[in-house]
């Protein structure tokens, strides 16, 4: 009885193994690339930003109030410096300034006494003014009156000296009494005395009239007077807006003084964890030495380097998780907040025409962190959703 080959049968049994797996590798990976479409994988470590806080001014650390490890929120007090240098320099300006404000108000003190004596000249000035004039007008008038009283009485009197004249010539030739030729000399008496009175009524309207004239030299005085009002009004105004500029230097200067001083005290610029200290209590620091580091833990991201044939996949916005060694079991939601619109070279001395391909994108992912558990410096790696019906991994 003839014997067949067992190999026949090995070599196809083995062809259906090797179809089966090939069959089962191809369905898993086309399952995972199915599973894995839409999402681009890519690692880095964890960042944030990161303040160096220092002094403005140099002194002794006099107190240091934070450690390092301790939360704080921003404006809050780290430390404070002394300087006897800056407290000096503060109260000159403090004391310069109140020297500034009194000499201010003396000035605008002599410009209101000034004020108040041109006022004074002014209503003085108008009140004599009207005063002189109304009496020139009635001395004018007094004059008039009188040299009118004076013609009717001078020409009273020529009449009189001619009538006594004719009687006198009459009386000789007989043909007029004793008593006519008296009472015209009578008349005639009376007309010269009332002239003589008439006349120095006159000389004593026109002396009235010269001395309410001479009340115009007084008026001259008077507004020289206030014209010397107004100059020293403007000299004291001078002085005063010269007084003012002056307080508003050391107005500047104090302020000046007081950033100073409010530099001694080291405030928190933003909220986060102090990281290291740099300085200790009693150490005396130069200006610009730094005392302290922190970081901002709730604001902290994930920096990953996307090839160039996948970074036309991502927007800004995409969500994204983030998972650390830390803890294995636990994603950090995220989202793409940056996309460097410049690529890299990996690594970036490598510039040859061979490692063109290596061409890469930073990409940042930040992450909600309200516990602080991620930290600086923790490798981690990062899960890109560019497609909104992709699954996210299990």
């Amino acid at each position: 009885m003839e014997r067949r080959s067992w190999k026949p049968y090995l070599i196809w049994a083995l062809l259906a193994a090797g179809l089966g797996y090939a069959v089962w590798g191809f369905s898993s990976l086309y399952l995972q690339n199915r599973r894995e479409a839409g999402l681009i994988h890519a690692s880095g470590r964890i960042e944030a930003t990161e303040v160096t806080v220092g002094t403005k001014v140099s002194g002794r650390i006099e107190k240091l109030l934070v450690k390092e490890g301790d939360p704080v929120e921003r404006g809050a007090l780290l430390a404070e410096i002394s300087s006897d240098e800056v407290r000096a320099r503060w109260e000159r300006a403090q004391a310069a300034v109140q020297v500034a404000r009194r000499n201010l108000s003396r000035q605008a003190q002599n410009v209101e006494y000034w004020d108040h004596k041109i006022r004074e000249s002014e209503t003085t000035l108008e009140f004599s003014r009207r005063q002189v004039e109304e009496q020139i007008l009635q001395a004018e008038a007094s004059l008039g009156v009188a040299t009118a009283a004076l013609a009717r009485a001078e020409a009273n009197l020529d009449w009189w000296q001619k009538e006594s004249s004719r009687l006198e010539d009459l009386y000789r030739q007989g043909m007029v009494s004793t008593q006519a030729l008296d009472n015209a000399r009578s008349s005639l008496r009376a007309a010269v005395a009332e002239v003589d009175q008439l006349r120095r009524e006159k000389d004593r309207a026109r002396a009235t009239l010269r001395l309410a004239q001479n009340g115009r030299l007084q008026i001259e005085v008077l507004e020289k007077q206030r014209q010397a009002a107004l100059s020293m009004r403007a000299q004291s105004r001078e002085a005063m807006e010269a007084a003012r500029m002056e307080m508003k230097m050391a107005e500047a200067q104090a302020r000046e003084a007081q950033a100073v001083l409010d530099d001694c005290r080291i405030i928190a610029p933003i909220s986060g964890t102090i990281t290291a200290k740099i300085a200790e209590e009693g150490e005396v620091l130069a200006a610009g030495r730094p005392i302290l580091t922190m970081v901002d833990l709730s604001d902290v991201y994930l920096k990953v380097y996307i090839p160039e044939a996948e970074i036309g996949k991502i927007r800004l916005g995409n969500p994204a998780r983030i998972r650390v060694d830390a803890f294995p079991n636990r994603y950090f939601e995220a989202k793409v907040t940056y996309v460097n619109p410049e690529a890299e070279f990996t690594p970036k001395n490598v510039e040859t025409k061979e490692e063109r391909v290596n061409l890469v994108f930073a990409v940042r992912l930040t992450a909600t962190n309200p516990q602080g558990l991620l930290k600086p410096g923790m490798p981690a790696d990062g899960i890109i959703k560019y497609r909104p019906d992709a699954p996210w991994p299990q």
